[in-house]
């Protein structure tokens, strides 16, 4: 799975570069802030929703976003309060098709996917994880890591010169994970700052 994720890592890279033009003003580079809520479907966790945060920094070609961050999600159990939040690091990558509406706004259709990679759930950590799953025939990737389908919008508000300000609309599709047989599916909110170099 680690060569897996390289793979991934490396790819992602070299298709935003693959996207970039000569001409300046179609590479940029951002922060964002994702909202994020949903819910699993599927025998293991039917009906159980999920809430959460995700913060990173995306790097923008004309025709595709590369995504790093971390988002922290907490499921809803319905009577239980002190749960603790899953964190994982994150890699996405969105193709898109930009469309020019007057000089200062764009809107762009985007298609793509975002791995999660499991970091912690509260004092339990990956390298816990991969202890506990020891002789079980599991993998940590395999229980706690997600890869995730992505369809929707972004749209991009120009603020003066290169600056611009960033909100989308995003659709997630969970796989599932192979022992749960569920997936999940739920929808994303981001917004951020970028600027156009």
């Amino acid at each position: 799975m680690k060569k897996a994720f390289a793979i991934m890592m490396v790819a992602a890279v070299i298709g935003t570069a693959a996207f970039a033009q000569e001409k300046p003003g179609l590479l940029s580079a951002g922060v964002i802030g994702v909202p994020l809520f949903g819910t699993y479907l599927g025998d293991a966790n039917e009906g159980l929703g999920y809430a959460g945060f995700g913060f990173g920094a995306f790097f923008d070609a004309k025709y595709g976003v590369v995504s790093l961050g971390m988002d922290i999600v907490r499921d809803k159990y319905e009577g239980l309060k002190d749960l603790y939040s899953a964190k994982f690091f994150s890699i996405g990558l969105l193709g898109k098709y930009p469309i020019a509406i007057g000089n200062r706004f764009t809107i762009a259709p985007a298609f793509g996917f975002e791995y999660m990679v499991f970091t912690s759930w509260g004092p339990f950590k990956r390298a816990d994880a991969k202890k506990s799953l020891e002789g079980s025939g599991y993998s940590v990737a395999n229980q706690y890591d997600n890869f995730v389908l992505k369809f929707g919008a972004l749209a991009d508000y120009t603020i003066t010169g290169g600056l611009y300000a960033r909100l989308g609309v995003l659709f997630d599709i969970g796989l599932s994970h192979k022992d749960a047989k569920d997936s999940k599916f739920g929808a994303e909110i981001p917004f951020g700052i970028g600027y156009r170099f």
